[in-house]
């Protein structure tokens, strides 16, 4: 295990916790590459950054039920993947574009995540809890289309596709930060800024007791 793996590591741990400022963190070093396997699926950089924002607060949301063994990266840019192909294919003109497109979903995901993100097909069966015989020849299937359709090795065209892709420092404060909100502190602040009055009453309103403990329920979750 290398530096990196602990810290990142030890990051999942403060997510886990409800650290933000930990998945901040590492949104920062993995955001790049989800955003340019995004844009490749996609063809589109609006519907790319729909796509990682939404595999993002999927994350968030099931981190603290996750194990700490499991690998970080397949898991999140499997997310991306499924996110991405959820927004249609790339349609686009260029010849990887095209290529891409006749492949299914599954097919492209695999590709990409193998020609361009780098990993191995057992990394992307274990994100997908699929077999790891069925991705593998799944995946060979799929890079001996893309040669066939491109004429050449596909390896070099993946790694170069949406090479211009990046995420701006502000992403998080954009896109993510409100929808990590906990459920319970939105609540809180729906209460204070309500009239004092109002405010006051819910506040001391036992019939309201229930909503509180659904909402530091799913805080919980």
């Amino acid at each position: 295990m290398t530096a990196t793996d602990d810290v990142e590591l030890d990051l999942l741990e403060q997510c886990r916790s409800g650290d933000r400022n930990a998945f901040r963190a590492l949104i920062a070093f993995w955001g790049d590459p989800a955003l340019r396997l995004a844009a490749t699926l996609t063809g589109d950089d609006g519907r790319a950054r729909d796509a990682l924002a939404e595999a993002l607060i999927d994350c968030w949301r099931a981190l603290p039920s996750g194990h700490s063994d499991t690998p970080f990266r397949p898991y999140l840019l499997d997310l991306v993947a499924r996110a991405a192909l959820a927004r249609g294919s790339a349609a686009g003109t260029g010849t990887l574009e095209r290529c891409l497109d006749m492949l299914e979903p599954d097919a492209r995901a695999a590709a990409v995540l193998h020609g361009q993100a780098d990993l191995r097909a057992r990394d992307i069966a274990r994100a997908q809890q699929r077999s790891a015989i069925t991705t593998m020849l799944e995946l060979r299937r799929a890079m001996r289309s893309l040669q066939t359709c491109l004429g050449s090795q596909p390896d070099g065209a993946l790694r170069s596709a949406s090479s211009d892709a990046h995420l701006e420092r502000s992403f998080f404060d954009d896109f993510l930060a409100r929808a990590l909100e906990d459920t319970w502190i939105i609540e809180v602040r729906r209460i204070v800024q309500r009239p004092l009055h109002d405010a006051w009453g819910v506040l001391t309103d036992p019939t309201a007791l229930p909503a509180w403990v659904a909402a530091s329920g799913a805080h919980v979750r």
